[in-house]
């Protein structure tokens, strides 16, 4: 009986950024990266998904009126889910605190993009 003591070695590279029209196209021929992944920024499901992963949030732990607020600033943050996740964890013993917390972030990363467009307009000018 014979036995094969060939091993597979396998180096895997992940690339990551914010500029995908500024890689040299060589880089993104077929075969060189097999998979490219969008991360997206949070949405209101996917926030509330992380407030169950982070804070074993379940219906009612958390009052309507800051669901109903993070659902109104989400989409204007522009906020990435570690973004959602670090303001989850500090304060994880306090569901109701980690969840104002993280809408206060989201309100001033909304008002600051808002900062940015105006200013980004008035440079156009």
């Amino acid at each position: 009986m014979k036995t094969s003591s060939k091993s597979i070695i396998r180096d895997d590279f992940v690339f990551t950024t914010n500029n995908v029209e500024k890689l040299d196209p060589a880089l993104l021929r077929s075969g060189r990266m097999d998979m490219h992944v969008h991360m997206s920024y949070c949405t209101f499901a996917s926030a509330k998904i992380l407030l169950r992963n982070y804070l074993g949030y379940e219906e009612g732990d958390i009052s309507d009126d800051v669901l109903e607020e993070l659902e109104g600033v989400v989409d204007k943050a522009e906020i990435t889910p570690a973004d959602v996740g670090e303001a989850l964890i500090k304060n994880r013993r306090d569901k109701e605190g980690a969840a104002r917390e993280l809408l206060e972030d989201m309100k001033r990363s909304g008002e600051k993009r808002e900062e940015w467009e105006v200013k980004g307009s008035e440079w156009e000018l």
